[in-house]
């Protein structure tokens, strides 16, 4: 995962935008304001759908005749003049012109710079025509962005895209807090009534017939239901067959003897009113007829705002209640309808439980998580495919760094002084009074060797390695570990833990392209220190050392005494797992406790390089059962935490969840990958590596983009503030990993060029 400063990056986002009355105006701003309160520089560009525009505020930047062909190529070179970085398409067929909306074509093919596309619609039965000219987007597009995986699976299934290509990202939600809705009645004038709630642009395939139909009944049971119907008719609707839809539904109330617990409220509300009547629901209704739609904003804004949902089970329905939010009846079933909703108003409970579900799981959906999840896409996008041009005034033959390796050093280099890295930070302010340790500045000597040439690593890896040089005690062969800020060390010998690290960075360092200086000093350190591993009963300190000697070897460094130990290490973890399996618990252990996925890491690379197929196994099968303990319902990451060590037929421990974790588990997940080509495995990654940026169980960003560090963990509260050395390093490593872990990089345009 690459990264630039929000604050730098300049976004064309096209859509359309208020005050023209559709969902994706709407959507588009939203998403403007969200991209906008991050830092980010968002050229708006709006496509109209008449001659004379609308009124637009200034967050409109540049308008386009939608039916102006030539005005497509104008707004490139718009684009293109203004250095833009990356050009974010809202994509509806509808609202561009030419057939299918051809002419967005004209405006992709002369850019200059990256395309990522927001699909709003995915069609399972296009015609020909449609079909070919999401093709072609899709050709044009760095990376798509879908709001559900029903959409995913229609693009890889049906249309054939790469599925590293295509991120799902919810359709976002107000972050407002969760209110009482008779208090919030009072504020629409609607106290004393049992509100039944569907909003949006009104068009026939919004089934508001069969809900109309369903009132007769839910009012012989609750004379104090009233449905409201809010919203516009759909422009479109609106033009070619006037209000005909509006009139007919009247007229069905009227008959059905209903016409005044149904209410039409014909506007197009602002955002603040229509929070104020999703707060004075009980009841959220969406009773569409059409099964494929993927993206429903207006499901989306209810299931935010913790609504109760009776709903169709149209494909995004089905995919937002499946937790549990709301109830699904089948479509175009009135009284179905009937009994979903006169249960649950005859249960307050129920509506109360329904409530505090949706609520709880929609705030992963918040429009700053959303932002968040695609500034992501959009950073990634602008650093894998555009030109870099750096010079490097370093030692010689020095090579030019790609910008996919490029990440975002500052809160390391602010963390590390002349003496070393220090642990600790209160927020982002380096704390100086809790000094050093040997594991982080192992750790950061290991990312050097993962990107040698970045400007200012080298330095870096000097000293780090002066830190590790300095720790040696070589008449035990062992390292100290904690340091004061004054330069003491504050023990005799450190951890088996700590030691195993510090090999595991030494013998990366070895045949690694850092200086000749450096390597040969960490060559050193490594043969004075490794045969103190054999002392060691720590299972982590076996698999951080056998790390270490798997990559001297790997690398092509000769040596029996190194990989007599590493056998000797796998043979350890070999007969560990043989003792600890049971029903159910395939581990080394009895119990989990940190960096858990490092022992089958280093099973499954001292397997292969061995050729001990009985150690490679071992090393697979651990990982993939931790694989599963580690996923919550919603198939997110959730690693293991840290409270206490998780023993066989104990409660799983979930907070606090460590950044530590997220990194070993891609780095585990990847080196089986390589291994096996199995994508299984680097699922899990890209998994592990969204939870750094909100998608977890607490729906809340750990990587802090405007700092370059990484928080130190999620609590039960919420995420810890600090960030600290081992949870930005953590964050750095998984961000170096995930650079190479989509295939379809391997056939991109290339990220960098030599001038």
């Amino acid at each position: 995962m690459n990264h630039v400063n929000p604050r730098s990056l300049k976004v064309g986002l096209i859509g359309n935008f208020p005050p023209r009355h559709c969902g994706l105006a709407t959507f588009t701003a939203d998403v403007r304001n969200s991209l906008a309160d991050r830092g980010v520089s968002v050229l708006t560009i709006v496509m109209n759908d008449r001659p004379e525009g609308y009124a637009y505020d200034d967050r409109v930047n540049f308008e386009v005749n939608s039916n102006d062909v030539k005005a497509y190529s104008s707004t490139a070179s718009y684009l293109n003049d203004n250095n833009v970085d990356v050009v974010l398409l809202e994509h509806e067929f509808g609202i561009f012109g030419g057939p299918c909306g051809s002419h967005i074509l004209e405006l992709l093919r002369p850019l200059d710079m990256p395309v990522v596309t927001t699909l709003h619609t995915v069609l399972e039965s296009p015609s020909d025509q449609q079909r070919k000219i999401l093709e072609l987007i899709v050709e044009y597009s760095e990376a798509l962005v879908v709001m559900s995986q029903r959409g995913r699976d229609i693009l890889v299934d049906f249309y054939k895209v790469d599925p590293w290509k295509v991120n799902v990202i919810p359709h976002g939600c107000p972050d407002v807090p969760k209110v009482n809705s008779d208090a919030a009645k009072c504020k629409v004038g609607l106290e004393d009534k049992k509100i039944i709630l569907t909003f949006g642009l009104l068009s026939p395939d919004k089934g508001i017939e069969n809900a109309i139909e369903a009132m007769p009944g839910v009012v012989r049971r609750h004379p104090d239901a009233h449905y409201l119907i809010l919203g516009a008719t759909h422009p479109n609707i609106l033009e070619r067959q006037g209000e005909s839809y509006r009139h007919e539904l009247k007229g069905l109330a009227q008959e059905l003897g209903v016409a005044n617990n149904v209410h039409f409220d014909d506007r197009f509300v602002s955002l603040d009113d229509l929070v104020d009547y999703l707060q004075a629901a009980d009841i959220y209704l969406t009773p569409y007829l059409n099964p494929q739609q993927v993206t429903s904003g207006t499901l989306a804004y209810a299931f935010g705002l913790g609504k109760a949902i009776v709903s169709t089970p149209y494909s995004h329905a089905r995919e937002l209640l499946a937790r549990g939010a709301g109830y699904l009846v089948p479509f175009g079933n009135s009284s179905a309808i009937e009994r979903s909703v006169s249960t649950l108003l005859s249960n307050p409970q129920a509506i109360q439980a329904l409530e505090r579900i949706a609520y709880q799981e929609s705030r992963a959906t918040t429009w700053p998580v959303v932002a968040g999840e695609l500034l992501r896409v959009l950073e990634d996008a602008v650093t894998s495919v555009r030109p870099v041009h750096l010079e490097r005034k370093a030692t010689a033959g020095a090579k030019l760094a790609p910008q996919s390796d490029l990440v975002n050093l500052s809160h390391l280099v602010r963390m590390t002084d002349s003496t070393g890295l220090l642990q600790h930070a209160h927020r982002s302010i380096p704390r100086r009074s809790e000094g050093y340790c040997i594991d982080d500045n192992a750790r950061a000597l290991l990312l050097c060797t993962k990107i040698p040439h970045q400007p200012g690593i080298q330095e870096l890896s000097l000293t780090y390695t002066a830190f590790i040089e300095h720790a040696f005690v070589a008449r035990h062969g062992s390292f100290h570990n904690f340091m004061s800020y004054g330069r003491e060390w504050l023990d005799e010998v450190g951890s088996e833990d700590s030691h195993g690290r510090t090999i595991w960075a030494l013998g990366s360092a070895v045949s690694s392209e850092l200086m000749p200086d450096v390597c040969e000093m960490c060559k050193f350190l490594l043969l004075g220190s490794v045969e103190k591993v054999l002392t060691f009963t720590s299972p982590r300190a076996w698999a951080f050392a056998g790390l270490g000697i798997h990559s001297v070897l790997e690398n092509g460094y000769e040596s029996d005494r190194l990989k007599e130990i590493l056998i000797e290490l796998s043979q350890r973890l070999l007969r560990l797992f043989h003792t600890s399996c049971a029903d159910n618990w395939t581990w080394f252990e009895t119990g989990l406790a940190y960096e858990n996925a490092r022992v089958p890491q280093m099973a499954l690379l001292a397997g292969a390089y061995l050729n001990n197929d009985d150690v490679l196994t071992a090393g697979l099968d651990t990982l993939r059962w931790l694989n599963t303990q580690q996923l919550d319902l919603e198939g997110r990451f959730l690693p293991i935490g840290s409270n206490f060590r998780w023993e066989r037929n104990q409660v799983l421990p979930i907070y606090a969840q460590q950044p530590v974790e997220a990194w070993a588990t891609i780095e585990a997940n990847m080196a089986a990958y390589y291994l096996t080509n199995d994508s299984q495995w680097l699922e899990v990654a890209v998994t592990a590596s969204k939870w750094f940026y909100g998608v977890n169980m607490r729906g809340l960003p750990v990587y802090d983009s405007s700092t370059g560090g990484c928080r130190d963990g999620l609590e039960q509260n919420g995420v810890s503030q600090n960030q600290g050395a081992e949870s930005t390093l953590s964050y750095l490593f998984s961000a170096v990993e995930m650079q190479h872990a989509s295939p379809f990089r391997k056939t991109a345009r290339s990220p960098w060029v030599l001038l």
